[in-house]
């Protein structure tokens, strides 16, 4: 699915792919852990994703779309730790 965003790089509105069914997955598993609904906008994540990109992820993935899909599944991997450990997130 296509993600239109204010960049915090460059402060300018752009677009980045984001994979719709991880994008699902990751959602329906925070919620589970306690994730509020304004922690869900696809703009705010995608938005921070940025960030990190531009500070370490160019190491990690060729491209920011390759890079959002590692971190969403890092994500879901935490919320799953969570969990089957019984914890869950504090409160945005």
């Amino acid at each position: 699915m296509k993600i239109n965003y204010t960049s915090p790089i460059t402060n300018t509105r752009t677009s980045a792919r984001v994979d719709q069914n991880l994008w699902e997955i990751f959602t329906r598993v925070a919620k589970e852990t306690g994730a509020s609904e304004e922690r869900m906008a696809p703009e705010l994540w995608v938005a921070q994703f940025a960030k990190e990109f531009e500070a370490y992820g160019k190491e990690q993935c060729s491209t920011f779309a390759g890079f959002i899909s590692l971190r969403l599944k890092e994500e879901i991997m935490m919320d799953l730790d969570a969990l089957g450990s019984g914890q869950l997130r504090l409160p945005a």
